[in-house]
């Protein structure tokens, strides 16, 4: 008698993972932006594969910036992040304007 092999599948973040972790990140990014009085996380793009996130587009300031990646960093699930973030220029946050 020949044994069946195991269909079983475990989720991974290659296969349903993956949806559900970018939905839970992209939830997470509009609440942050929330009361904030600005659109930081409106143009940010996100994508993941493997538990690999890329997180792109334009963001407000370079707070706003670090607040997205370490959102995202310090998710459950995630295994790296790709910084393809740009900072808008903006005069608030240039330093040395003449």
């Amino acid at each position: 008698m020949a044994c069946a092999e195991s269909t079983t599948k475990f989720a991974s973040p290659g296969h349903g993972g993956d949806t559900v972790l970018r939905d839970k990140l992209a939830k997470g990014l509009a609440y942050n932006r929330v009361g904030y009085g600005t659109t930081a996380f409106n143009a940010i793009t996100l994508a993941v594969k493997d538990g690999v996130v890329t997180l792109g587009g334009t963001v407000y300031g370079p707070p706003d910036k670090d607040a997205a990646l370490s959102l995202v960093a310090n998710t459950p699930g995630v295994r790296d992040v790709i910084d393809d973030l740009e900072v808008a220029r903006s005069r608030r946050w240039m330093t040395n304007c003449g």
